[in-house]
């Protein structure tokens, strides 16, 4: 019996999560169109219900590592750092597109 694993990109989440540290203004949009549930990364999802929670206040690379740290993830700067290098070059857009790809599928 072959195993269907669902849409995924991984690359996709990596820079929406990226999008998001370097924009804080649309964490609330982000909030309301994609669910956590969608993120088939659990690292991904994992920092994207961080920046979710802490959307009240700074939510930066310093503030996201110090939450995932409490909880026990590992190689979270070497992981932010690349979701935010993935990120830059497109900017908002391109995580914008790939959030609207992801509420379509």
């Amino acid at each position: 019996m072959k195993v269907r694993l669902p849409p995924q990109d991984m690359g996709a989440e990596r820079r929406v999560i990226g999008c998001l540290l370097l924009d804080n203004t649309k964490i609330a949009w982000a909030h309301t169109a994609l669910d956590p549930a969608r993120f088939y990364g659990c690292d991904n999802r994992r920092f994207y219900e961080i920046i979710l929670k802490q959307s009240g206040g700074p939510v930066d690379m310093i503030t996201v590592s110090c939450e995932a740290r409490e909880s026990g993830m590992k190689d979270i700067a070497a992981q932010l750092n690349k979701m935010v290098d993935m990120a830059h070059p497109f900017g908002w857009n391109y995580g914008l597109l790939v959030t609207r790809a992801f509420v379509r599928g």
